[in-house]
């Protein structure tokens, strides 16, 4: 019987640090806090993309698809328990089962992610997706805390008229990804 952590792969649960257990989680949650602080009222734009860098960092390689759902949602939650905030103020229940419903979309997504090369195109189109049904879905859609909201002063917003905000969310991950891609492969030469 080996004695790894089925879950990633890494030494087992007992003979890690707590900093070991805690730091990824951690950084995807804070990564989703930084997506959130990128939309109005703070509405510093570059955090959305930096936000995802993290997130993709978190993801890291290796990881089981177990373990990329955890960091997923709490990404998720991180954006949306942040960036929804607002809805205490109507509804402390549904504020508390909203954010935790779509914080599970992004859960979905990285359940769908290829790993391996494809993820630099699969982890975007993954989350991407993951937006599109929460603005379709429950209800007729919740467009509240969007990626696209973060960009409304950033040079990236033109994107919206050739496809919309969903195009400008492929865009955002597609762009946070690929410079931690980018940084990785310049740390490798």
């Amino acid at each position: 019987m080996s004695n790894l952590d089925p879950d990633d792969g890494s030494l087992p649960t007992e003979r890690r640090s707590v900093h070991e257990r805690l730091a990824r989680p951690a950084l995807a949650l804070g990564a989703g806090t930084l997506v959130a602080l990128s939309m109005p009222p703070w509405g510093f734009w570059p955090l959305a993309i930096v936000g995802v860098m993290l997130f993709e960092v978190a993801l890291g390689d290796g990881l089981s698809r177990r373990r990329r759902m955890l960091l997923g949602f709490l990404f998720g939650a991180g954006w949306m328990y942040v960036g929804m905030a607002w809805m205490v103020q109507l509804t402390m229940p549904g504020y508390l089962v909203a954010a935790a419903v779509f914080a599970g979309f992004h859960l979905l997504a990285e359940l769908v992610t290829p790993v391996g090369p494809w993820r630099v195109i699969g982890r975007p189109a993954a989350h991407t997706l993951a937006e599109a049904v929460r603005f379709s879905f429950p209800f007729g859609g919740v467009p509240l805390a969007t990626m696209g909201m973060s960009q409304v002063g950033g040079p990236l917003v033109g994107v919206v008229r050739v496809g919309g905000v969903i195009l400008l969310t492929w865009v955002v991950f597609r762009l946070g990804i690929s410079l931690v891609d980018l940084a990785a492969a310049e740390a490798r030469a």
